[in-house]
């Protein structure tokens, strides 16, 4: 008898005889809770990145985030939410973060919570196809434990504490729940009805979620035993056609400031290089060229996801290697899965197979994507950068099935020791503790980055702050965007309105000179300058204070007056070494000299400082350390005394 997908992934489980004496809704709830405790630890990742979420999640927009403040200006049209942002049409994402926004009077952190959601949906999607295609018994506590591990990792930093993020990770749960919701006992239209919607939202969420269109087709094509498969694939090709020429067709003239579109040409950058290398003639646009090597290099690197990510070490050097044994992994497995089906009549094997062949498949079409996008854009490093973990990990998720689907039922599998496959699972899980442990620290110095932009922003009307990776934006764009987030009550702080200390929050102790100090002030460059330099510090040499300003007293003014907003001056490392720390000037060095990163500059040039006193006056400039965490500023162990000469001396706070 031919067997159909129905028969093979949904199997009705054997009825247990009721239990005497047991009764009541309050037993059977107790009763399950031994069966219980291995799910709730096998979910325990999402408990422990939930908690770093909601300590090192900073209400601060970051780089494109600022833009979507458009969003709320005002009543939206269909043609604004549909309005491409790079290679995207990020309809969903701009519906969910006007929602939040209104529902959070604008707290980010509501979106960071959401992008965790969308974590969670795809991480209890892979359960649900895991348990659907491999048994109860097979697909246990362990292997969901090792993929959750994987899906939540805080390595993904930038998805998790980035608001924006939202859009980068709801394709990836739609794809998996897509494919689910394709192998359901369904009548046809229903299976069509919700695989096509969240392919829709999917979509119109980011340009990875195209994906899912050809990922579900397949899956359908190839399936046996889908009863009126014509129908569905009929119907499923019209919606795809009718969702994608609109995509590809409509006027592509992105809203991003920062948006990748090479000069001198309307392509996108995915298909700019698709072009080029069809060979069809383009415009360089005055952009960098990338050659087939650069492409496969990149490809290869993209693929290597959370298995290049297992040590502490530079991952872009192995990792075209290990992304290309992840893919010849992939590919035996997917080889091995059709000789079985068609060599061997397996079709059970195949049935069983096939999802997450569409799951891996995607994967790796989506990596060529990014790699058409990407590649003549971005160092080759950032083939390498952590958001794009929330894509590739589900190709060791894929493998990881295939691997327990393979081994299953196999003779030389029961010769094995009962306790390998344990061990076998021990060993993966160990090797994620050390990416756990730093991608911690990465949440941690996204923190300290971002709580660095909320003290810059700020003073954003008085000052423009440098450089722009402590904004993580282009300053006009901030000073664009920000003071209608502070009309709003949405930004945190507001703007500072007063430049007088004592409208701030501060203490006249100050700090040791371990701590903070002006270490020089020279006459600059051009005439009338002066060049102010010093340290802070809080709590370690890898703390700086997240803001230093300027003040100058003098006998007309009668209070302090802030002047000057110092530029932090750490070392920037090449991007290639700095792939995971791309928001934030902070990072440990061994190799560079203690408080590196806490040094600071800025050049003041007295003809432009309101309310400077005439010559012949003596005045005190000095610096302050602010704090966010505490909203407050600290005085430097120094301050620098102008006399009525005009000479300049350091002086110390005791003196």
């Amino acid at each position: 008898m031919f067997i159909t997908a129905r028969n093979l992934l949904f199997r009705p489980p054997a009825r247990s005889s009721p239990q005497p004496g047991v009764g009541g809704g309050q037993k059977r709830v107790l009763a399950r809770l031994p069966s219980l405790l291995p799910i709730a630890i096998a979910f325990s990742p999402a408990i422990v990145l939930a908690i770093l979420i909601g300590k090192n999640g900073v209400n601060i927009p970051v780089y494109d985030g600022w833009e979507r403040t458009a969003l709320f200006d005002g009543p939206i049209t269909f043609a604004e939410l549909y309005a491409p942002h790079i290679d995207h049409r990020m309809v969903f994402p701009r519906l969910l973060m006007i929602a939040l926004g209104h529902l959070g009077d604008g707290d980010l952190r509501w979106e960071m919570m959401a992008s965790f959601g969308f974590g969670v949906a795809a991480a209890i999607g892979i359960w649900k196809l895991a348990r659907a295609t491999l048994g109860e018994n097979t697909w246990g506590p362990g292997a969901a434990f090792l993929c959750n591990l994987w899906i939540f990792s805080p390595m993904q930093y930038d998805n998790w504490l980035w608001a924006y993020q939202t859009a980068f990770l709801m394709p990836m749960a739609c794809l998996v729940w897509a494919l689910w919701a394709t192998i359901q006992p369904w009548a046809w239209w229903k299976k069509w009805l919700l695989a096509g919607a969240l392919a829709i939202v999917g979509t119109h969420s980011f340009s990875h979620g195209l994906f899912i269109w050809p990922a579900v087709f397949f899956l359908a094509l190839l399936l046996p035993g889908f009863g009126k498969k014509p129908a569905f694939l009929a119907a499923f090709a019209a919606l795809t056609a009718a969702i994608l020429i609109p995509y590809f067709t409509v006027e592509y003239t992105p809203d991003s400031d920062f948006s990748y579109v090479p000069r001198g040409t309307e392509d996108t950058p995915l298909v700019w290089n698709l072009k080029r290398f069809l060979g069809l003639d383009v415009d360089d646009g005055g952009r960098e060229v990338a050659t087939a090597a650069d492409l496969r290099e990149f490809f290869l690197t993209t693929l290597s996801g959370p298995a290049v990510r297992q040590f502490a070490i530079d991952p872009f050097p192995p990792g075209k290697t290990v992304g290309a044994l992840m893919l010849a992994g992939f590919v035996a497995f997917g080889g091995w899965a059709i000789f079985v089906a068609w060599k061997r009549r397996d079709h059970e094997t195949w049935v069983k197979a096939l999802p997450w062949l569409a799951l891996g498949g995607a994967v790796v079409a989506i990596a060529i994507g990014f790699s058409l996008g990407r590649v003549g854009i971005l160092a080759q490093a950032r083939a390498t950068v952590p958001r794009i973990l929330s894509v590739t990990l589900y190709l060791p998720v894929a493998f990881l099935a295939l691997g327990v689907l393979f081994c299953r039922g196999k003779k030389w599998t029961e010769r094995l020791p009962s306790w390998s496959g344990v061990a076998v699972f021990a060993v993966l899980i160990t090797l994620q503790i050390q990416p756990w442990i730093y991608g911690a620290r990465l949440m941690e110095l996204w923190r300290i980055s971002r709580e660095q932009a909320q003290a810059q922003v700020q003073f954003i009307a008085h000052f423009t702050p440098e450089p722009i990776r402590i904004l993580a934006h282009l300053p006009p764009s901030v000073q664009k965007y920000a003071p209608i987030l502070d009309e709003r009550g949405w930004l945190d702080p507001p703007l500072v309105k007063s430049l007088n200390l004592e409208d701030f929050k501060h203490t006249n102790t100050p700090l040791p000179p371990s701590k903070g100090i002006l270490n020089s002030v020279t006459l600059g460059e051009a005439e009338g300058t002066w060049e102010l330099s010093g340290t802070t510090l809080f709590h370690s040499s890898s703390r700086p204070a997240d803001a230093v300003v300027l003040t100058m007293e003098h006998p007309g003014l009668k209070s302090p007056r802030i002047i000057a907003l110092a530029d932090f001056a750490g070392t920037q490392l090449p991007t290639r070494h700095r792939i995971d720390i791309q928001f934030t000037v902070l990072w440990e060095q061994k190799s560079l000299e203690t408080g590196t990163w806490s040094n600071w500059r800025e050049v003041l040039d007295f003809s432009q400082i309101p309310d400077f006193p005439a010559t012949g006056q003596p005045m005190k400039i000095r610096a302050w350390a602010y704090l966010t965490e505490k909203n407050k500023f600290y005085p430097l162990a120094n301050f620098a005394e102008v006399g009525a000469d005009g000479s300049v001396r350091l002086v110390e706070e005791s003196d």
